[in-house]
Formats: C-alpha cells, structure tokens, sequence
C-alpha cells in the first residue's frame, strides 16, 4: 500500500510540471521551456540571468506559484540546456525572443519576473511590449547603470576574489556577471573597438569574446541603454534586492524606485545576489504581497527638518550623515555617507562621498568638489557645481541647474551618468571635461 501511496504521489508531483523543447526564430536554438500549474490559472514567466543553472533557479519559486498560476521558466538561448552559439544575446533579442515564445504558447497576458540579468531583460520587455505584461517583479536586476559605473562597482566590491558558495547542493556563480564585465571591458578598452561593433560582429564576437554566450550577453548588457525607459513603466512593478548584493549595486534598486512611477521596493538586510534562494520564505512574502496585497511606496525626498544642522567633518573614515544640513564641508575624509538628507550648502575636499536620496538645495553658493570622489544616487540637485580634479558619478539624479550651466570646472573631471535627468534632459553616459 505504501509503494502504491508513493508511486502515485510521484505521478501526481509529475504531471504538476511539463518539459518540452521548442525552436526559436531569433537564434535558432532549440530551448528547453518548463510549465507547471493549471494552464487556465493566470500565467507567470520567470526569466533568469546569467550562468549554466539557467531556468533551474525558479524550481522553488515555481512550486511555489503553480498552486495559484500557470508558471513558465525556460533555459534563454546560450544557458542551461539551451543550444549554444556566437549570436547577438541583447536584452533586445530576448524580448523578441520572449514575445514569439510566450505568443504561441499563452497567448495572453502575463505576469513577467526576472532576476539578474533577466530583470533588465523583463525591464526590456515591458517597454516594449507592453500590453503583455500584466505586473511586473525585478530582483537584483543586473547592468542597469551606465557600464562604467558598474565596472567601478565591480572594482569596488572585487568580485574578481569571490568564490563560488555551494546552495541547495548547486555551485551557484554569484561572481559571474562581474568576471564577465571585467574582461569584456578589458578587451574592447584595449583593443579601442567599440563595444557595438564587437557585438555587431560575429568575427569580432569569436575574436575578442571566443564567441561565448555568457561574454557577449554580458558586454550586450552593459551597453544597453535604460535610460528613459522606467518612467514609462506603468504596471504594478516589485523590487526586491538584497542589501549585500556583491553583483547587483543596491543603488540600482534606488534608481529604479526613484524612477518608476508604480512601484514597490523591499530590501532584505541580509541577503546577497540570490534572495530567491538565500532567503526564500522572505522573498515568498514578497511575491504574496505584489499578487494580494500590492500597495505603492513611491520615491519622496527625505523630510526637512527646521533644526538645520552646520557640519565640518575632517579626517573621517566610514562616517555616515543624516538630517537637515544648513551647510556641509568635508576633509580628508573616506568612504562616507550621506543618506536621507536635506544640504543647502556643500564642500567636498580630497575625500570620497556618496550621497544617496538626498535633496541638494543650493541656495546661494555652488556645491564644491576639490579633488573628490562623489557618488549621488537617486536623489534632486538644485543648483550649479564646480569641480576642480574631481569625479561625479551621477545615477538617478535629477539637476535643475535653471539658465546656469550645471557645471563649472577648473581642473579636467571626470563625469559618469545614469538614467539622470540634466535641466529636463535625459542624460547617460560619460565624459571629462
């Protein structure tokens, strides 16, 4: 009785999930797609990220839905089982990709998730077909600043010296996306070939790339432009991030939330790259709560406060500042961070800062940077800055500089800027003046 028990519980447990293999039109593959749940329920498709675990990631996630939905995952071109070649893997591809798939076999709506790279894919998607999508979930959506930003990142955390933790008995590369960036930077900076015509290229793909899925899909993603694109998002829109995510900068998860106008962003203190996996009763909740029980937490500047403060930090390491601040100076100072605040004055000598959902509000004198290193990230500046051999590295920023130019410079800077917008302007990219 008991074998008869066992064998039809695993019947059961198969026939909740379907696998079979389907062609595709874009890249020619032949991509392993996966269903489970009733397919009248409403439909669910989970889109991963870089690395050869592929679709197998959502396996929890799936069980999870399939109770409520019908859930598609599937193995994108050049991962997992899928086949592989020296093709253009561009988020652009993989929405048409993902279009042909889902219209031939759903055939309606969706709700659309993503992970990693599969975010900025679903990001894509939705932007460009976007009577599709019914709501949409980004976790730790990977290469959304502008690429030299993300390679800082990348730098910063030395992703490069991260091992491979084994989860749930796989060797899940958490490091992958950065390695990646790193050496298709290397090689497109040293060859001086621009990074569109070595993606254009199925000779330059194979000669610089070795005509890898994983490299051309990560340099395609890095010189991907976003900017524009999740102001015009308007379904209901989750992110979710983990605070110590070594991939996937959580300041991206503050762009995105400043930039998105229906959206709601949690964070999970300790969760790495792969809260899907890591912290996955909290990341279930997460799910619950964008089906049942969604409630916007849109973007606001930080309250201003009438007790005003008036700062001077020297020779500080690690500090981090909050508040109303009448005027701010900071010397010789590292690794700080200004968070929540409202400045209306700002001095920034020989350190390094990063301000993040803050309002500058510049009502008299320029903010100063004298040789400093400055990161603003999803926060309003009103106002003019001079710079003096200094790097300003901008994500989410809106500047209302009025009839003045917003910069000055007496010393050749550096400047980095993603999804921002400059006197109403939409500005990405990078320059030195």
């Amino acid at each position: 009785m008991r074998i008869l028990l066992l064998v039809a519980w695993c019947w059961v447990f198969a026939l909740s999930e379907t696998t079979f293999f389907t062609n595709d039109p874009v890249f020619h593959a032949t991509t392993p797609v996966h269903t489970a749940g009733n397919p009248n329920n409403p439909p669910v498709v989970l889109v991963h990220g870089l690395g050869d675990e592929a679709s197998s990631i959502w396996e929890a996630t799936a069980r999870f839905l399939e109770k409520e939905f019908y859930v598609v995952r599937f193995d994108l071109p050049g991962f997992g089982e899928a086949s592989k070649g020296n093709h253009l893997y561009s988020p652009q591809n993989y929405s048409t990709f993902i279009h042909h798939l889902t219209k031939h076999y759903l055939g309606r709506p969706f709700h659309l998730i993503g992970h990693s790279m599969g975010a900025a894919i679903a990001l894509q998607y939705t932007h460009t077909y976007s009577t599709d999508v019914r709501s949409l979930v980004l976790i730790s959506a990977a290469g959304i600043l502008h690429h030299k930003a993300y390679s800082n990142f990348i730098i910063d955390q030395k992703v490069e010296n991260v091992s491979e933790e084994p989860l749930l008995g796989q060797h899940l590369p958490t490091h992958a996306i950065g390695r990646f960036l790193q050496r298709v930077s290397t090689s497109a900076n040293t060859t001086a070939v621009d990074p569109q015509s070595i993606l254009n290229s199925e000779k330059l793909r194979q000669t610089l790339l070795g005509g890898n899925p994983a490299s051309i899909a990560a340099l395609a993603l890095a010189h991907t432009n976003f900017n524009g694109i999740p102001e015009h998002i308007l379904q209901n829109t989750t992110l979710i991030w983990g605070e110590k995510d070594d991939v996937a900068p959580l300041q991206t998860g503050y762009v995105l939330h400043k930039r998105m106008p229906n959206v709601a962003f949690f964070s999970i203190q300790e969760a790495g790259h792969l809260p899907l996996i890591t912290h996955e009763k909290t990341f279930f909740t997460f799910l619950e709560n964008h089906f049942h029980h969604f409630t916007p937490t849109p973007w606001r500047a930080p309250h201003q406060s009438d007790a005003s403060q008036t700062g001077t930090l020297q020779h500080a390491n690690n500090h981090i500042l909050t508040g109303t601040f009448e005027t701010l100076a900071i010397y010789n100072s590292r690794n700080v961070l200004i968070r929540d605040a409202h400045i209306r004055a700002l001095s920034i000598v020989n350190s390094d800062v990063r301000i993040e959902n803050s309002a500058i509000t510049l009502l008299e004198e320029p903010m100063r940077l004298q040789n400093a290193q400055v990161a603003i990230t999803a926060s309003t500046l009103t106002g003019h800055v001079h710079l003096h051999a200094s790097t300003l590295n901008l994500a989410g920023v809106s500047l209302q500089s009025g009839t003045q130019e917003p910069f000055v410079v007496s010393r050749p800077s550096r400047f980095i800027y993603s999804l921002c917008t400059i006197n109403g302007h939409l500005v990405h990219g990078q320059e030195t003046r």
